[in-house]
């Protein structure tokens, strides 16, 4: 999970939104689905991230939560304790296929007058994030 906020920016991990999944009749706990990811990719461009800031101003300003404010400290941490960690199950060309058909359909169906600026941004944040965290992607 913080590997996943660190390579989207969710900057909104804190420990309300932190959880396993309960079995009674197996007495047993297991991972949930990953949620509250609303804060990721430089969202919040009405305040905190507007689209006239570029990536890197944004950068700068983000803070991971909840045990560092530093993304890439927390992720360490955590790799070291539990070994393994996170992967994306695809390449990096196929997250971006993903993406454009994503683009794609978000222009197009969007009613926002920046849409578009929102798009780019936002190609330009992933392309950036891939080749920081390569290691998540299979090759």
């Amino acid at each position: 999970m913080l590997e996943m906020d660190a390579f989207f920016q969710n900057e909104d991990r804190h420990t309300n939104n932190i959880a396993l999944l309960y079995y009674p009749q197996r007495d047993a706990f297991d991972y949930c689905p990953y949620f509250d990811f609303g804060a990721g990719l430089y969202s919040d461009i009405t305040n905190d991230y507007p689209l006239n800031k570029n990536i890197e101003e944004c950068a700068k300003k983000i803070c991971a939560k909840p045990f560092s404010k530093d993304f890439d400290e927390q992720t360490d941490e955590a790799c070291s304790l539990y070994q393994g960690g996170f992967r994306f199950n695809a390449g990096k060309q196929e997250l971006m296929k993903r993406w454009r058909q994503i683009r794609k359909e978000y222009e197009k169906e969007s009613i926002r007058p920046v849409a578009k600026e929102i798009t780019a941004r936002t190609e330009e944040f992933l392309y950036s994030q891939i080749r920081k965290y390569q290691y998540l992607f299979l090759k």
